[in-house]
């Protein structure tokens, strides 16, 4: 059973990151109970897709990535579209968490020295760009951590914001900026690079692999549900796009600092996870040198945010919906050939119906001209 918990933790960890401190906001901008609706149903959607990926990770002999999955059953065509959807979810998170790193260090140490978030970003990006260019092995036992964290801080929020819940600020609905949370919660709830890790953390377990995958996908929404319930009871509508600081100026200094050191090193750990992973890409893939694969990791961030680009709320939606959306379809479309052209035996396999998997393409589809609409004629 320790193979079990183990890659619960994995697809845990991997869901969990920057979009946990924004999905109040978005949540609060329709109301909680809409909002609620929105988490449960993307949420159902999101486990849906990660047990279809997961029965394609176990119908392939050999361990690939969606990039990998995307070229055997879907061709050419399959696999640049996949390499677009992943480095531009690559970039996207990346610049999300430049900037919202400079928020947690200003609440943090602003008191101490007279700098503004902006400045903290900066930083926060020479530091990264230097541990990235030397390695570190460490990251994932520090991820391990970071949940156990996690969850202690969530149960603290929890028992101390509970009672200070005022019942009229869960009530409140506003549909006029109903497709906002869309793609911030698919950002949030964005975890399917991590179960082809889970097959290999399990070996010879892969029966487990299903009741792991629905464990490390609801675990990730229940917390979720419970901080956006917490965060709206408490502060109510005039939420920011950093929770955790919001809850912190009503629940106490204590709450405050707690939270921002656990968002700082979220967001650090999953920075830099997410930019080592893409430097081996570079590094590995395209046979390019160390320098060049970490200028190419950290300086296109980077760039991007002093052009001024430090939206977070419209970038992680973007990102979310852009391409948490085109990995959606795509991994639907995998699942379907997969079916036909496997060459192994499942451990489990699921029949999701026609009508359901369409209705996936269609709120994906139509989601993704939403958001490109939206950003076209907003940027006009």
């Amino acid at each position: 059973m320790k193979s079990f918990f183990i890659a619960t933790s994995v697809l845990i960890g991997t869901t969990i990151g920057v979009g946990i401190f924004s999905i109040p906001y978005v949540i609060a901008k329709i109301g909680f109970i809409p909002g609620f609706l929105y988490l449960i149903g993307l949420g159902l959607i999101i486990l849906v897709l990660n047990l279809c990926y997961g029965e394609v990770v176990l119908r392939t002999k050999k361990n690939h990535q969606l990039i990998g999955y995307a070229k055997i059953y879907l061709g050419k065509w399959g696999e640049l579209a996949t390499i677009f959807a992943v480095y531009f979810g690559f970039y996207g998170a990346l610049l999300a968490y430049l900037i919202i790193a400079g928020n947690f260090l200003y609440s943090i140490l602003g008191n101490f020295f007279s700098l503004s978030s902006f400045d903290y970003s900066l930083i926060f990006s020479i530091c990264t760009t230097t541990i990235i260019f030397f390695g570190i092995k460490a990251i994932p036992k520090i991820e391990l951590l970071i949940i156990i964290f996690l969850l202690i801080i969530i149960s603290i929020i929890f028992v101390f914001g509970f009672p200070q819940i005022k019942f009229e600020n869960l009530i409140s609905i506003d549909l006029k900026n109903f497709f906002l949370p869309f793609g911030v919660i698919l950002f949030a709830l964005g975890g399917v690079s991590a179960i082809p890790i889970m097959e290999i953390v399990l070996k010879e377990k892969k029966f487990l692999l299903k009741k792991a995958i629905i464990l490390g996908t609801l675990i990730p929404l229940i917390i979720y549900i419970l901080f956006s319930l917490v965060s709206i009871g408490v502060v109510g509508k005039i939420i920011s796009e950093n929770a955790i600081i919001d809850l912190g100026n009503f629940l106490g200094k204590e709450i405050l600092f707690l939270g921002s050191i656990f968002g700082f090193f979220t967001v650090s750990t999953s920075f830099l996870s997410l930019g080592l992973a893409l430097k081996q890409i570079y590094h590995y893939d395209y046979k390019l040198n160390k320098t060049i694969s970490t200028t190419l990791v950290c300086f296109i961030p980077l760039f991007i945010f002093l052009a001024g680009w430090t939206n977070f709320i419209e970038i992680i939606s973007i990102t979310g919906l852009l391409i948490g959306g085109l990995d959606g379809i795509l991994i639907i479309l995998i699942y379907w050939q997969a079916k036909k052209k496997c060459d192994d035996t499942p451990a489990y396999s699921i029949n999701i119906p026609r009508f359901v998997a369409y209705f996936i393409i269609v709120i994906f589809f139509l989601g993704i001209l939403y958001e490109i609409w939206n950003l076209i004629f907003n940027k006009i």
